[in-house]
């Protein structure tokens, strides 16, 4: 949720006092002089009400952006939201049967912030910009494409990239390493023109790089990009955390080339819970990568490395426990991806995942199973479905 957003919260008299907020009064359209009278206004006040309600109907479950919008435009509601440049949505304004109103004359609830924190709506700039953007009359879509007429589908902010790749580079950035495939599934609808376009684009500014990598000894490879770090230090200053929330870890390059298929696989992992967490009415917060997790745990505990064997594991257990951790058989245990979320009743969750591969043993499974975690496993090999269910391990099989 983004909360850098702004509404008036000062009293009403300071308002009054306001002539900017002493013009912000329902409109109707054709309001002229004589148009003031007591029958105008019932109906104006008749029409802002069932608005409210229209809002309202629309928001409930905790819709993303892009389901509230279409449900208003079901009602025969018409949204325009304004985006800044730097991707911020800033406001909105409603459209019904000839009255527009911004959502600040509607009440506090019905700005983009309070849309968000008191009706529910889940914003992610990344994921919501684009199709805020698309809210624009026609007018203004005009004079904008004029600007930039050799890509007039295109509204970039600042950086010169498009709210689409810079959700496409977000995905990347936060997993490190993502399959094209995967990318066209999950960010364009299976369409591989404007993907392969985006790619292209990105790749010529210099914010990521392609690389074929085999999977096999059978001729077989797929196609994975990472962020440059040219690339990741353009994210990080496009998405800076200011929520007071623990900000996203961003990577860049390919590290371990011997991972690459393996990491590129998370990101696919993580697209299938994510939908079982927003069927639940959750919301995805943050992801973890085991990089991270390691970090904060392996830098304490290797202060406490000559501590005799009894210190030591209760030392060990104290660091466990600070990051959400189990110790099994005298280890700590790490999962592949944390995905941390948040459920409609404000409740923080999160669920540790282990995608599983050919060369996992037995005892690395039931090590894994034992510390609590969803167990995934690449299915297009099935050797390693067998080793899952000759061992009775508890697991989420999933046809990648």
């Amino acid at each position: 949720m983004s909360r850098d957003l702004q509404f008036d919260d000062r009293e009403p008299q300071a308002r009054e006092q306001d002539p900017e907020s002493q013009s912000r009064m329902p409109l109707s359209q054709g309001r002229g002089p004589g148009s003031g009278d007591g029958q105008q206004e019932a109906r104006t006040s008749e029409l802002i009400e069932t608005l409210r309600q229209l809002i309202d109907d629309a928001a409930e479950g905790r819709p993303t952006v892009s389901e509230f919008l279409d449900r208003l435009k079901e009602q025969r509601v018409s949204p325009i939201a304004s985006v800044q440049a730097s991707g911020r949505w800033n406001g909105i304004v409603y459209e019904y049967s000839g009255v527009r109103v911004k959502g600040a004359q509607l009440g506090r609830a019905y700005t983009p912030m309070g849309l968000q924190q008191r009706k529910g709506i889940r914003y992610e700039p990344v994921r919501d910009d684009d199709r805020l953007a698309r809210t624009r009359p026609a007018s203004r879509q005009h004079e904008l494409e004029a600007r930039q007429p050799t890509r007039i589908e295109r509204l970039r902010d600042p950086l010169g990239i498009t709210a689409t790749e810079r959700a496409t580079l977000w995905d990347i950035g936060r997993f490190r390493t993502v399959e094209v495939e995967d990318l066209r599934h999950a960010r364009y609808a299976g369409h591989k023109s404007p993907l392969r376009r985006d790619l292209k684009h990105l790749a010529e500014v210099g914010y990521l790089e392609r690389r074929i990598v085999p999977v096999d000894g059978r001729g077989r490879a797929i196609e994975v990009v990472a962020l440059t770090k040219r690339g990741r230090k353009a994210l990080r200053q496009i998405s800076r955390d200011r929520t007071g929330e623990p900000a996203q870890e961003l990577y860049s390059d390919f590290v371990k080339p011997r991972e690459i298929v393996h990491d590129s696989a998370l990101y696919r992992m993580y697209m299938a819970e994510t939908a079982r967490i927003e069927k639940s009415g959750g919301r995805v917060r943050r992801v973890v990568l085991d990089y991270e997790m390691k970090k904060r745990a392996y830098s304490p505990l290797a202060k406490a490395i000559d501590l005799p064997p009894l210190e030591y594991a209760d030392r060990q257990q104290q660091i466990a426990e600070a990051n959400g951790l189990q110790v099994v058989n005298g280890h700590l245990a790490f999962p592949d991806l944390r995905i941390e979320y948040e459920m409609p009743d404000s409740e923080e969750r999160h669920i540790d995942l282990e995608l599983a591969t050919q060369n996992y043993r037995a005892a690395h499974i039931q090590s894994k199973a034992a510390a609590g975690f969803r167990v995934y496993a690449d299915t297009r090999s099935g050797a390693l479905s067998a080793v899952l269910d000759n061992h009775d391990i508890i697991a989420e099989l999933l046809r990648m």
